[in-house]
């Protein structure tokens, strides 16, 4: 599929401004541009034949929305509710 002529998505575009840059600063490049770098100082600042996962989710971890836990008033409630849990992942 030839995909030059197809229209740009602009809700896939994000345009930002460069600081106490000129434009002629800026170049085209013809493939993906990622905006982060390393996580820990200890990866790897080059990688060769290497396999890159592209996705639209996060893998950090983010704070249920959702607030929920388990109350009981004795040790007695706690074993049934650990009992039952084994039950089911058993």
């Amino acid at each position: 599929e030839d995909t030059t002529e197809s229209p740009v998505d602009l809700n896939m575009v994000e345009i930002m401004t460069m600081q106490r840059k000129m434009g002629t600063d800026s170049r085209f490049v013809n493939g993906l541009v990622l905006d982060h770098g390393g996580r820990h100082p200890d990866m790897p600042k080059v990688l060769n034949n290497c396999h890159i996962m592209t996705c639209n989710v996060t893998f950090e971890y983010e704070k249920t929305e959702v607030q929920s836990g388990f109350f009981y008033s004795n040790a007695e409630e706690r074993e049934k509710l650990v009992e039952s849990e084994r039950k089911w992942l058993d």
